[in-house]
């Protein structure tokens, strides 16, 4: 089943779609494994992880790679990807 996630976005199975990953590279011309702070949306297609999956793992108190900037969640890319290096299992 497919579930609406705001404007245009649509995953489906936890995977997202060609449109939503052409919008992302057209809002910020800079690439996402060049920027400090992505979306969980661009945290996912980074790293491969499920879009409902990732936003679990960022909710955990212990989470040392989630930073809120307003009501907006940003994830450290920095420190999601130490945090993905050194884990056996997601």
């Amino acid at each position: 089943t497919a579930t609406e996630i705001g404007a245009n976005t649509l995953l489906a199975g936890g995977r997202r779609t060609f449109a939503m990953m052409r919008k992302i590279n057209k809002d910020n011309p800079i690439p996402i494994w060049e920027r400090a702070l992505i979306t969980v949306e661009e945290g996912t297609a980074l790293t491969g992880i499920g879009y409902l999956k990732l936003r679990a793992m960022s909710n955990e108190p212990s989470c040392e790679y989630v930073v809120w900037i307003g009501a907006s969640k940003m994830l450290k890319r920095r420190k999601l990807e130490e945090y993905l290096e050194n884990s056996y299992s997601v």
